[in-house]
């Protein structure tokens, strides 16, 4: 990591004595060639972060992983939804997300969102359990608009969903959106997403919104 990157991480200088964090993270990141990706996105943005990542994650108390917040729902004949909310409840399958929220001491880099859709789900939960979501969003759907808050600032607003469907685009991953520029998440910020079609959604129908980025992990 170059000096610049290290000061923009809140690191200073990375062979400073009295910055043994810096030099550690460098050496982690000579050493793990992998992180090239979301990973090293979050070490870039360490600055955004307490304090005391920095320092777990030089002392090995803290390991960085890759993480997909999930909600999967029905949708029906509804013209928008609450994809994310404060009253959501951990299920396998349905989310894996608890109020909104992530739990205590953890700390999530949001560095893309995927959404992906099944024309054929109905409102019983089966049928959702064993949805097959795909990057296909129908038109009224496409056609439509999300916002995203975390700890009530809006991070997206009245963004296109059209984004997400990447039928067409063999160059992307599927139904994914890549933030150009990540987002931090503190343990206990209320995260709300909700999706505004262009029309009311026909009888059948769910989305599957993911949050995609990387957790800090206590060892």
């Amino acid at each position: 990591m170059e000096t610049t990157e290290m000061d923009i991480a809140g690191l200073g200088a990375p062979n400073s004595k009295k910055n043994p964090a810096a030099a550690a993270i460098k050496a982690l990141r000579i050493q793990e060639n992998k992180l090239t990706g979301n990973r090293d996105k979050f070490l870039n943005r360490l600055g955004l972060f307490p304090k005391e990542i920095a320092e777990g994650i030089a002392t090995n108390r803290i390991q960085l992983v890759d993480h997909v917040v999930y909600s999967s729902k029905f949708i029906g004949a509804k013209s928008q939804i609450d994809i994310v909310t404060d009253a959501d409840v951990k299920k396998t399958g349905l989310t894996n997300f608890n109020r909104a929220r992530f739990e205590n001491g953890e700390y999530f880099l949001l560095c893309g969102i995927r959404v992906r859709y099944d024309g054929a789900a109905t409102d019983s939960e089966a049928s959702i359990l064993a949805a097959n979501f795909a990057d296909t969003l129908a038109g009224v759907i496409r056609n439509g608009e999300m916002t995203l808050e975390i700890n009530q600032k809006k991070i997206l607003d009245k963004f296109p969903l059209s984004v997400f469907d990447t039928l067409n685009n063999s160059n992307v991953d599927k139904g994914y959106y890549p933030l150009e520029n990540p987002k931090p998440v503190m343990y206990e910020q209320l995260i709300k997403a909700s999706l505004f079609f262009a029309a009311v959604q026909g009888a059948t129908g769910a989305i599957r919104f993911e949050m995609v980025g990387v957790l800090t992990q206590r060892n």
